[in-house]
């Protein structure tokens, strides 16, 4: 055997190592999930697979938890909002940096780059201080205007790119048939840069669903907690079956991120390769 199939087979191999590791938790909370109580806390007769399994868990996390649909309701609210306004500023930006000239562009750049190099633990105090000086504690605006602050260089950059790689031969055109530069930006650039809006999208979307730190330092309240924070509350709602229901609310939160994955996972590529890496 040649030393580059020896090498392909251990590069392989790692990379199926590194895969079950990754995935095992998350196979292990689904099993979980499905079992009896009787069968978690049953170490005598250990069984991976659930011997009965059962559906009691997910129904006590609607109906015995009565935040749980709050949180879920919050989350879909974050996430959308925070989409919406990602994707709108970056789209735009984007736009203005590939394809228009301005006073100060560079500068722009240099400090979008500079933002991405801060890690955002450094801004949580001070955005801490910020939003309880303007009464933003507490409340859905308060999580939604950190996360598209946190999520918009990184999209920008992408946009920016996607855009370049378009024609400026499409963009004169346009000119020259008296579209204004929001039209050409709406009806001409967009269409064409929907891959990497996608992957704009999804990595927002992604982000912000999971996120942990700014919700439970910016929300105290049950009333606009997220579900990456509220699960945490649950083992203490929970009392006996703890562990069943723990599974249970994980898996509704960890399901769709799966599912949106999945289902946009060639557009995921396919932006990042015409949009990202482009120009």
């Amino acid at each position: 055997m040649s030393a580059t199939r020896i090498e392909g087979f251990l590069v392989k191999t790692l990379l199926v190592v590194f895969c079950l590791a990754y995935l095992a938790p998350l196979f292990w909370v689904g099993v979980t999930s499905l079992k009896s109580n009787e069968e978690i806390y049953d170490a005598a007769s250990f069984h991976v697979f659930p011997r009965d399994a059962t559906l009691e868990h997910f129904s006590h996390v609607f109906s015995q938890l009565k935040d749980f649909p709050t949180y879920c309701l919050n989350t879909a609210k974050i996430t959308t909002a925070t989409v919406f306004v990602v994707l709108l500023v970056c789209t735009m930006c984007g736009y203005a940096l590939a394809k228009l000239e301005f006073r100060g562009k560079n500068a722009f750049l240099s400090f979008i780059l500079v933002i991405m190099a801060l890690p955002w633990m450094v801004m949580l105090t001070p955005i801490y201080q910020l939003e309880v000086a303007l009464g933003l504690l507490n409340t859905l605006p308060g999580l939604i205007l950190p996360y598209a602050a946190m999520f918009l260089p990184v999209g920008i950059l992408i946009m920016r790119s996607a855009f370049i790689a378009v024609p400026s031969e499409l963009r004169e055109a346009a000119q020259m048939d008296g579209a204004s530069e929001f039209r050409i930006w709406w009806s001409v650039m967009l269409p064409i840069a929907r891959p990497s809006m996608i992957v704009v999208i999804l990595m927002t979307f992604l982000s912000c669903w999971k996120e942990f730190t700014y919700a439970v330092t910016l929300n105290s309240l049950p009333s606009s907690t997220t579900l990456a924070v509220g699960i945490t509350y649950l083992k203490d709602e929970a009392q006996s079956w703890a562990f069943g229901t723990l599974s249970a609310a994980i898996v509704i939160v960890v399901v769709p991120l799966i599912a949106v994955f999945l289902f946009l996972q060639k557009r995921i590529i396919g932006g990042l390769s015409e949009g990202a890496l482009k120009g």
